[in-house]
């Protein structure tokens, strides 16, 4: 089906991922350019956010908080 021999468990893995990625793509497709655009910037500021919170965890002590 994917191309791949996998074993049962993995097939599995790989029907889950679909149950989640296609209602994901439908509503991206039917996203205005504007809602589009707020995601991507949420999705960024999410990352920076864990980011930040990574160096504080591991250097906040020592040099302070970000």
């Amino acid at each position: 089906e994917y191309g791949l021999e996998v074993e049962e468990d993995g097939l599995e893995e790989l029907a889950y991922w679909d149950d989640i990625r296609r209602p994901m793509a439908r509503s991206i497709i039917e996203a205005s350019q504007e809602e589009v655009h707020r995601l991507e910037v949420e999705a960024l500021r999410d990352v920076a956010k864990l980011n930040l919170d990574s160096l504080n965890l591991e250097y906040g002590e020592e040099y302070g908080r970000v």
